[in-house]
Protein backbone atom coordinates (compact mmCIF):
# COMPACT_ATOMS: atom_id res chain seq x y z
CA UNK A 1 0.00 0.00 0.00
CA UNK A 2 1.68 3.86 -0.86
CA UNK A 3 1.77 5.24 1.80
CA UNK A 4 3.97 7.94 4.13
CA UNK A 5 4.18 7.00 7.28
CA UNK A 6 4.71 9.23 10.16
CA UNK A 7 6.43 8.93 13.31
CA UNK A 8 6.57 9.54 17.41
CA UNK A 9 5.00 12.76 18.30
CA UNK A 10 6.29 15.78 17.66
CA UNK A 11 4.32 18.99 18.17
CA UNK A 12 3.23 19.05 14.36
CA UNK A 13 2.21 15.92 14.95
CA UNK A 14 0.17 16.31 18.05
CA UNK A 15 -1.52 19.11 16.43
CA UNK A 16 -2.73 17.20 13.87
CA UNK A 17 -6.45 15.57 13.70
CA UNK A 18 -6.03 12.31 13.98
CA UNK A 19 -8.22 9.46 12.07
CA UNK A 20 -8.82 6.03 11.57
CA UNK A 21 -10.70 4.70 8.57
CA UNK A 22 -11.73 1.48 7.87
CA UNK A 23 -14.47 -0.22 6.25
CA UNK A 24 -16.79 -3.53 4.74
CA UNK A 25 -17.04 -5.29 8.47
CA UNK A 26 -19.57 -7.29 6.93
CA UNK A 27 -20.87 -8.47 10.16
CA UNK A 28 -22.95 -11.31 9.90
CA UNK A 29 -20.78 -13.02 7.02
CA UNK A 30 -20.16 -16.87 7.21
CA UNK A 31 -17.43 -18.26 5.22
CA UNK A 32 -17.81 -21.70 3.93
CA UNK A 33 -21.06 -21.90 6.07
CA UNK A 34 -18.35 -21.11 9.12
CA UNK A 35 -19.88 -18.40 11.59
CA UNK A 36 -17.33 -15.84 12.06
CA UNK A 37 -18.70 -13.96 15.82
CA UNK A 38 -16.00 -14.73 17.39
CA UNK A 39 -13.26 -12.83 14.47
CA UNK A 40 -15.75 -9.80 14.73
CA UNK A 41 -15.64 -9.61 18.28
CA UNK A 42 -11.69 -9.67 18.58
CA UNK A 43 -11.39 -7.24 15.70
CA UNK A 44 -13.92 -4.90 17.42
CA UNK A 45 -11.73 -5.37 20.64
CA UNK A 46 -8.68 -4.43 18.83
CA UNK A 47 -10.17 -1.61 16.67
CA UNK A 48 -10.97 0.04 20.77
CA UNK A 49 -7.90 -0.88 21.74
CA UNK A 50 -6.25 0.84 18.63
CA UNK A 51 -8.24 4.01 19.03
CA UNK A 52 -6.98 4.56 22.13
CA UNK A 53 -3.59 3.98 21.34
CA UNK A 54 -3.43 5.75 18.23
CA UNK A 55 -5.02 8.60 20.41
CA UNK A 56 -7.94 8.72 17.09
CA UNK A 57 -10.12 12.01 17.19
CA UNK A 58 -12.89 10.20 14.38
CA UNK A 59 -13.16 7.10 13.04
CA UNK A 60 -14.34 7.23 9.36
CA UNK A 61 -16.88 3.46 8.72
CA UNK A 62 -16.73 3.42 5.04
CA UNK A 63 -19.61 0.91 4.37
CA UNK A 64 -20.43 -2.35 4.17
CA UNK A 65 -21.31 -2.69 8.10
CA UNK A 66 -23.39 -5.66 7.60
CA UNK A 67 -23.79 -8.63 5.29
CA UNK A 68 -27.06 -8.35 4.36
CA UNK A 69 -29.93 -6.11 5.03
CA UNK A 70 -31.41 -8.07 7.64
CA UNK A 71 -28.29 -8.63 9.90
CA UNK A 72 -28.85 -11.33 12.77
CA UNK A 73 -29.20 -9.98 16.14
CA UNK A 74 -26.21 -11.11 17.12
CA UNK A 75 -24.71 -9.36 14.46
CA UNK A 76 -26.68 -6.11 15.79
CA UNK A 77 -25.46 -6.62 19.16
CA UNK A 78 -21.98 -6.26 17.95
CA UNK A 79 -22.72 -3.57 16.01
CA UNK A 80 -24.14 -1.41 18.53
CA UNK A 81 -21.85 -2.15 21.82
CA UNK A 82 -19.12 -1.33 19.74
CA UNK A 83 -20.44 1.95 19.10
CA UNK A 84 -21.17 2.59 22.34
CA UNK A 85 -17.63 1.43 23.68
CA UNK A 86 -16.46 4.08 21.36
CA UNK A 87 -17.28 6.94 23.76
CA UNK A 88 -14.88 4.97 26.46
CA UNK A 89 -11.50 6.07 24.22
CA UNK A 90 -10.52 9.60 22.73
CA UNK A 91 -12.45 9.00 19.98
CA UNK A 92 -15.07 12.05 20.12
CA UNK A 93 -16.87 11.56 16.42
CA UNK A 94 -17.70 8.74 14.24
CA UNK A 95 -18.61 9.28 10.88
CA UNK A 96 -20.67 6.01 9.22
CA UNK A 97 -22.12 5.88 5.22
CA UNK A 98 -24.03 3.09 3.80
CA UNK A 99 -22.19 0.32 1.53
CA UNK A 100 -24.65 -1.83 -1.27
CA UNK A 101 -24.83 -4.36 1.30
CA UNK A 102 -26.48 -2.46 3.64
CA UNK A 103 -29.70 -1.80 3.79
CA UNK A 104 -30.37 2.47 4.26
CA UNK A 105 -33.00 2.57 6.16
CA UNK A 106 -31.92 0.37 8.50
CA UNK A 107 -29.25 2.01 9.26
CA UNK A 108 -30.68 5.51 9.42
CA UNK A 109 -33.60 4.08 12.00
CA UNK A 110 -31.39 5.24 15.19
CA UNK A 111 -29.60 7.73 13.81
CA UNK A 112 -31.21 10.15 16.12
CA UNK A 113 -30.02 8.32 19.04
CA UNK A 114 -26.96 8.02 17.58
CA UNK A 115 -26.33 11.70 16.94
CA UNK A 116 -26.12 11.81 20.91
CA UNK A 117 -23.08 9.54 21.01
CA UNK A 118 -21.26 11.88 18.27
CA UNK A 119 -21.53 9.06 15.51
CA UNK A 120 -23.13 10.27 12.24
CA UNK A 121 -24.87 7.95 9.87
CA UNK A 122 -25.60 9.04 6.51
CA UNK A 123 -27.70 5.90 4.67
CA UNK A 124 -29.35 7.57 1.83
CA UNK A 125 -28.28 10.20 -0.51
CA UNK A 126 -30.45 13.36 0.04
CA UNK A 127 -32.89 15.65 -1.78
CA UNK A 128 -30.14 18.20 -1.07
CA UNK A 129 -26.32 17.80 -1.07
CA UNK A 130 -26.36 19.45 2.51
CA UNK A 131 -27.83 16.30 4.03
CA UNK A 132 -24.61 14.92 3.02
CA UNK A 133 -22.33 16.82 4.75
CA UNK A 134 -20.90 16.14 8.36
CA UNK A 135 -19.33 19.18 10.59
CA UNK A 136 -17.60 18.41 13.33
CA UNK A 137 -16.43 20.40 16.39
CA UNK A 138 -14.15 20.12 18.53
CA UNK A 139 -14.54 20.07 22.55
CA UNK A 140 -14.72 24.23 22.57
CA UNK A 141 -17.47 23.87 19.50
CA UNK A 142 -15.58 25.10 16.82
CA UNK A 143 -15.46 23.43 13.82
CA UNK A 144 -12.45 20.27 13.06
CA UNK A 145 -13.27 18.66 10.18
CA UNK A 146 -15.56 18.99 7.39
CA UNK A 147 -16.97 15.56 5.88
CA UNK A 148 -18.49 14.55 2.87
CA UNK A 149 -20.70 11.38 3.30
CA UNK A 150 -21.85 10.29 0.35
CA UNK A 151 -23.25 6.55 0.90
CA UNK A 152 -23.60 4.01 -1.62
CA UNK A 153 -25.73 5.42 -4.62
CA UNK A 154 -27.63 2.91 -6.03
CA UNK A 155 -29.00 3.07 -9.86
CA UNK A 156 -32.42 3.69 -9.42
CA UNK A 157 -31.66 6.60 -7.10
CA UNK A 158 -29.87 8.10 -9.97
CA UNK A 159 -30.96 7.58 -13.26
CA UNK A 160 -33.85 5.69 -14.49
CA UNK A 161 -33.47 3.25 -17.71
CA UNK A 162 -34.83 5.01 -21.07
CA UNK A 163 -37.18 3.97 -23.12
CA UNK A 164 -34.74 1.81 -26.30
CA UNK A 165 -32.00 2.37 -24.68
CA UNK A 166 -29.45 -0.72 -24.06
CA UNK A 167 -27.98 -1.32 -20.70
CA UNK A 168 -24.65 -0.33 -21.78
CA UNK A 169 -25.63 3.05 -22.07
CA UNK A 170 -27.91 3.15 -19.02
CA UNK A 171 -24.88 1.96 -17.34
CA UNK A 172 -22.50 4.69 -18.82
CA UNK A 173 -25.13 7.55 -17.76
CA UNK A 174 -25.51 6.23 -13.80
CA UNK A 175 -21.86 6.30 -13.75
CA UNK A 176 -21.40 9.42 -15.52
CA UNK A 177 -23.87 10.40 -12.66
CA UNK A 178 -22.31 8.53 -9.33
CA UNK A 179 -19.17 10.51 -10.70
CA UNK A 180 -20.75 14.19 -10.63
CA UNK A 181 -22.66 13.12 -7.26
CA UNK A 182 -19.37 12.50 -5.73
CA UNK A 183 -17.85 15.62 -7.44
CA UNK A 184 -20.60 17.84 -6.00
CA UNK A 185 -20.19 16.82 -2.62
CA UNK A 186 -16.63 17.28 -2.71
CA UNK A 187 -16.77 20.80 -4.30
CA UNK A 188 -19.57 21.69 -1.62
CA UNK A 189 -17.03 20.36 1.34
CA UNK A 190 -14.17 22.58 -0.23
CA UNK A 191 -16.91 25.89 -0.62
CA UNK A 192 -17.91 25.38 3.32
CA UNK A 193 -14.34 25.35 4.19
CA UNK A 194 -13.50 28.79 2.30
CA UNK A 195 -16.29 30.31 4.47
CA UNK A 196 -14.61 29.45 7.61
CA UNK A 197 -12.19 32.34 9.20
CA UNK A 198 -9.52 29.52 10.25
CA UNK A 199 -9.13 26.38 7.76
CA UNK A 200 -9.88 23.17 9.06
CA UNK A 201 -9.41 19.60 6.68
CA UNK A 202 -11.53 18.50 4.17
CA UNK A 203 -12.59 14.70 3.30
CA UNK A 204 -14.77 12.60 1.54
CA UNK A 205 -16.14 9.28 2.15
CA UNK A 206 -17.35 7.22 -0.52
CA UNK A 207 -18.45 3.40 -1.55
CA UNK A 208 -17.86 2.68 -5.35
CA UNK A 209 -15.87 1.02 -7.72
CA UNK A 210 -12.85 2.72 -9.13
CA UNK A 211 -10.88 2.40 -11.74
CA UNK A 212 -7.97 0.67 -11.33
CA UNK A 213 -8.75 -0.74 -8.02
CA UNK A 214 -7.46 -4.36 -7.50
CA UNK A 215 -9.84 -7.13 -6.13
CA UNK A 216 -9.39 -10.74 -5.37
CA UNK A 217 -11.29 -13.73 -7.03
CA UNK A 218 -13.95 -15.02 -4.81
CA UNK A 219 -14.04 -11.89 -2.46
CA UNK A 220 -17.82 -11.21 -3.30
CA UNK A 221 -16.61 -7.74 -4.82
CA UNK A 222 -18.06 -7.00 -8.15
CA UNK A 223 -19.04 -4.07 -10.74
CA UNK A 224 -21.64 -2.09 -8.94
CA UNK A 225 -23.86 -0.78 -12.33
CA UNK A 226 -24.81 -2.55 -15.20
CA UNK A 227 -22.74 -1.68 -18.37
CA UNK A 228 -19.33 -1.62 -19.54
CA UNK A 229 -18.64 1.41 -17.65
CA UNK A 230 -18.64 -0.42 -14.22
CA UNK A 231 -15.91 1.96 -12.37
CA UNK A 232 -15.70 5.36 -11.66
CA UNK A 233 -12.42 7.30 -12.49
CA UNK A 234 -10.74 8.18 -8.74
CA UNK A 235 -9.37 11.69 -10.99
CA UNK A 236 -13.45 12.79 -9.61
CA UNK A 237 -11.81 13.22 -6.97
CA UNK A 238 -10.53 17.18 -5.99
CA UNK A 239 -6.95 16.89 -5.64
CA UNK A 240 -7.92 20.23 -2.75
CA UNK A 241 -9.39 17.58 -0.61
CA UNK A 242 -7.15 16.55 2.13
CA UNK A 243 -8.32 12.85 2.58
CA UNK A 244 -10.61 10.35 0.68
CA UNK A 245 -11.81 7.39 2.67
CA UNK A 246 -13.36 4.88 0.22
CA UNK A 247 -15.15 1.25 1.02
CA UNK A 248 -16.43 -1.81 -1.20
CA UNK A 249 -12.44 -3.02 -2.43
CA UNK A 250 -11.47 -5.59 -0.12
CA UNK A 251 -7.78 -5.15 -0.67
CA UNK A 252 -5.98 -2.35 1.33
CA UNK A 253 -4.66 -0.01 -1.20
CA UNK A 254 -3.95 3.76 -2.66
CA UNK A 255 -6.09 4.70 -6.25
CA UNK A 256 -5.12 7.52 -8.75
CA UNK A 257 -2.22 9.16 -9.52
CA UNK A 258 -3.24 12.45 -7.52
CA UNK A 259 -3.91 13.24 -4.04
CA UNK A 260 -4.42 10.69 -0.66
CA UNK A 261 -7.48 8.52 -1.99
CA UNK A 262 -7.00 5.34 -0.05
CA UNK A 263 -9.40 2.11 0.50
CA UNK A 264 -8.66 0.59 3.95
CA UNK A 265 -10.19 -2.98 2.81
CA UNK A 266 -12.06 -5.15 5.05
CA UNK A 267 -10.98 -6.40 8.58
CA UNK A 268 -11.18 -9.86 7.85
CA UNK A 269 -10.61 -12.01 4.52
CA UNK A 270 -13.91 -12.19 2.86
CA UNK A 271 -13.28 -15.35 0.82
CA UNK A 272 -11.08 -18.57 1.30
CA UNK A 273 -8.88 -16.82 -2.03
CA UNK A 274 -7.96 -14.18 0.72
CA UNK A 275 -6.00 -16.81 2.27
CA UNK A 276 -2.47 -15.49 3.79
CA UNK A 277 -3.84 -11.58 2.55
CA UNK A 278 -2.73 -9.08 5.17
CA UNK A 279 -5.99 -6.83 6.67
CA UNK A 280 -5.81 -3.44 7.19
CA UNK A 281 -7.05 -0.33 8.42
CA UNK A 282 -5.51 3.36 7.79
CA UNK A 283 -4.31 6.26 10.09
CA UNK A 284 -4.09 9.59 8.79
CA UNK A 285 -3.00 12.72 10.81
CA UNK A 286 -5.03 15.95 8.75
CA UNK A 287 -3.69 19.09 9.11
CA UNK A 288 -5.09 21.92 6.86
CA UNK A 289 -2.71 22.82 3.75
CA UNK A 290 -0.12 19.77 4.86
CA UNK A 291 -0.22 16.51 2.99
CA UNK A 292 -2.14 14.17 4.46
CA UNK A 293 0.25 11.38 6.33
CA UNK A 294 -1.03 7.92 6.17
CA UNK A 295 -0.05 4.94 8.15
CA UNK A 296 -1.06 1.74 7.51
CA UNK A 297 -1.83 -0.61 10.69
CA UNK A 298 -2.00 -4.20 10.56
CA UNK A 299 -4.98 -6.27 11.87
CA UNK A 300 -4.08 -9.46 14.01
CA UNK A 301 -5.00 -12.57 12.52
CA UNK A 302 -7.88 -13.88 14.85
CA UNK A 303 -8.60 -16.93 12.36
CA UNK A 304 -5.75 -18.31 10.62
CA UNK A 305 -6.99 -19.41 7.08
CA UNK A 306 -4.28 -21.42 4.88
CA UNK A 307 -4.22 -22.61 1.22
CA UNK A 308 -2.49 -25.44 0.92
CA UNK A 309 -1.45 -26.49 -3.10
CA UNK A 310 0.49 -29.15 -4.50
CA UNK A 311 0.12 -32.88 -5.56
CA UNK A 312 -0.48 -36.00 -2.88
CA UNK A 313 2.96 -35.42 -1.41
CA UNK A 314 2.85 -31.47 -1.33
CA UNK A 315 -0.78 -31.87 0.63
CA UNK A 316 0.29 -34.31 3.57
CA UNK A 317 3.51 -31.77 4.47
CA UNK A 318 0.87 -29.34 3.99
CA UNK A 319 -1.41 -30.31 6.21
CA UNK A 320 0.83 -31.50 8.84
CA UNK A 321 2.88 -28.38 9.14
CA UNK A 322 -0.32 -26.53 9.58
CA UNK A 323 -1.48 -28.80 12.27
CA UNK A 324 1.82 -27.90 14.00
CA UNK A 325 1.98 -24.54 13.67
CA UNK A 326 -2.13 -23.00 13.21
CA UNK A 327 -3.71 -24.98 14.94
CA UNK A 328 -7.36 -24.01 14.77
CA UNK A 329 -6.91 -23.05 11.14
CA UNK A 330 -9.18 -23.25 8.38
CA UNK A 331 -7.76 -25.09 5.22
CA UNK A 332 -8.81 -24.71 1.46
CA UNK A 333 -7.08 -27.61 -0.28
CA UNK A 334 -6.16 -27.03 -3.73
CA UNK A 335 -5.04 -30.11 -5.50
CA UNK A 336 -2.48 -29.57 -8.58
CA UNK A 337 -1.53 -32.97 -8.93
CA UNK A 338 -2.16 -34.89 -12.73
CA UNK A 339 -6.08 -36.35 -12.75
CA UNK A 340 -6.32 -39.60 -12.59
CA UNK A 341 -7.24 -41.44 -15.50
CA UNK A 342 -8.68 -44.68 -17.06
CA UNK A 343 -7.14 -47.61 -18.59
CA UNK A 344 -7.54 -45.46 -21.98
CA UNK A 345 -6.28 -42.00 -20.59
CA UNK A 346 -9.79 -40.36 -19.94
CA UNK A 347 -9.78 -38.69 -16.94
CA UNK A 348 -11.93 -40.07 -14.23
CA UNK A 349 -12.77 -38.48 -11.22
CA UNK A 350 -11.52 -40.58 -8.25
CA UNK A 351 -12.06 -38.27 -4.61
CA UNK A 352 -11.36 -41.63 -2.80
CA UNK A 353 -7.55 -41.44 -2.23
CA UNK A 354 -7.55 -37.12 -1.87
CA UNK A 355 -10.60 -37.42 0.85
CA UNK A 356 -8.69 -40.67 2.67
CA UNK A 357 -5.50 -38.70 2.83
CA UNK A 358 -6.76 -35.40 4.57
CA UNK A 359 -9.22 -37.05 7.08
CA UNK A 360 -6.19 -39.17 7.60
CA UNK A 361 -4.18 -36.03 8.35
CA UNK A 362 -7.19 -33.87 10.07
CA UNK A 363 -8.42 -36.81 12.48
CA UNK A 364 -8.68 -35.75 16.06
CA UNK A 365 -7.18 -32.39 15.28
CA UNK A 366 -8.10 -28.81 16.01
CA UNK A 367 -8.48 -28.11 11.70
CA UNK A 368 -11.24 -27.58 9.57
CA UNK A 369 -10.85 -28.22 5.69
CA UNK A 370 -13.65 -25.88 4.54
CA UNK A 371 -12.99 -26.86 0.44
CA UNK A 372 -11.17 -29.20 -1.53
CA UNK A 373 -10.69 -27.95 -5.09
CA UNK A 374 -9.10 -30.09 -8.32
CA UNK A 375 -9.30 -27.21 -11.14
CA UNK A 376 -7.32 -29.45 -13.73
CA UNK A 377 -9.66 -32.41 -12.86
CA UNK A 378 -12.21 -30.25 -13.63
CA UNK A 379 -10.81 -28.69 -17.01
CA UNK A 380 -10.27 -32.31 -18.62
CA UNK A 381 -13.89 -33.56 -17.33
CA UNK A 382 -15.19 -30.03 -18.95
CA UNK A 383 -13.46 -30.50 -21.99
CA UNK A 384 -14.62 -34.68 -22.27
CA UNK A 385 -18.24 -34.63 -21.10
CA UNK A 386 -18.97 -30.72 -22.19
CA UNK A 387 -21.15 -30.73 -19.09
CA UNK A 388 -20.87 -27.66 -16.22
CA UNK A 389 -18.76 -27.88 -13.57
CA UNK A 390 -20.38 -27.69 -9.93
CA UNK A 391 -22.87 -25.03 -9.84
CA UNK A 392 -21.19 -24.51 -6.25
CA UNK A 393 -18.32 -23.12 -7.55
CA UNK A 394 -20.10 -21.04 -10.28
CA UNK A 395 -21.02 -17.38 -10.44
CA UNK A 396 -24.71 -16.62 -11.96
CA UNK A 397 -23.33 -14.80 -15.33
CA UNK A 398 -21.23 -18.09 -15.54
CA UNK A 399 -23.80 -20.21 -15.39
CA UNK A 400 -25.65 -18.29 -17.79
CA UNK A 401 -22.93 -17.99 -20.35
CA UNK A 402 -22.23 -21.83 -19.60
CA UNK A 403 -26.37 -22.44 -21.08
CA UNK A 404 -26.42 -20.14 -23.53
CA UNK A 405 -23.04 -22.08 -25.45
CA UNK A 406 -25.03 -25.46 -24.68
CA UNK A 407 -28.21 -23.60 -26.82
CA UNK A 408 -25.58 -22.75 -29.28
CA UNK A 409 -26.43 -19.10 -28.90
CA UNK A 410 -23.39 -17.23 -30.79
CA UNK A 411 -20.54 -15.07 -29.25
CA UNK A 412 -22.26 -11.40 -30.31
CA UNK A 413 -25.38 -12.44 -28.80
CA UNK A 414 -24.02 -13.65 -25.95
CA UNK A 415 -22.49 -10.85 -24.80
CA UNK A 416 -25.95 -8.43 -24.98
CA UNK A 417 -28.02 -11.32 -23.32
CA UNK A 418 -25.58 -11.27 -20.61
CA UNK A 419 -25.60 -6.73 -20.17
CA UNK A 420 -29.80 -7.84 -20.05
CA UNK A 421 -28.87 -10.22 -17.48
CA UNK A 422 -26.60 -8.33 -15.32
CA UNK A 423 -29.23 -5.50 -15.01
CA UNK A 424 -31.66 -8.10 -14.15
CA UNK A 425 -29.38 -9.33 -10.96
CA UNK A 426 -28.86 -6.18 -10.02
CA UNK A 427 -32.62 -5.13 -10.02
CA UNK A 428 -33.32 -8.08 -7.76
CA UNK A 429 -30.12 -7.34 -5.27
CA UNK A 430 -31.45 -4.04 -5.49
CA UNK A 431 -35.23 -5.59 -4.69
CA UNK A 432 -33.82 -7.47 -1.91
CA UNK A 433 -32.26 -4.56 -0.07
CA UNK A 434 -35.26 -2.50 -0.10
CA UNK A 435 -36.96 -5.65 1.90
CA UNK A 436 -37.77 -4.76 5.45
Amino acid sequence: MDTTTFMGQDSAQEAALRVLHTSDWHLGQMLAKQKRYHEFEAFFEWLLDTLRAEAIDVLLVAGDIFDNTTPSNRAQALYYDFLRRVSTTPCRHVVIIAGNHDSPTFLEAPRQILALLDVHVIGTAGARLEDEIVTLRDRNGEVELIVGAVPYLRARDLQDLQPGENPDQHGQRVVEAVMQHHAAVGALVLEQRRLLATPVPAVLMGHLFTTGGQTTDGDGVRPLYVGNLAAVSPEVFAPELDYVALGHLHIPQRVGSGGAVHYSGSPLPMGLDEAGQEKRVCVVALQPGVPAQVRSVPVPVTQPILRIAGDLNDITVGLDRALRTHPGAWIDILYEGEPATDAEGVAVRRDGELTALIDQATAGRDVRVLRVRQPRLEAALWTQSQTAPSLAEMREEEVFRWVMTERGVGADAQEALLATFAQALQSMAEEDRRAE
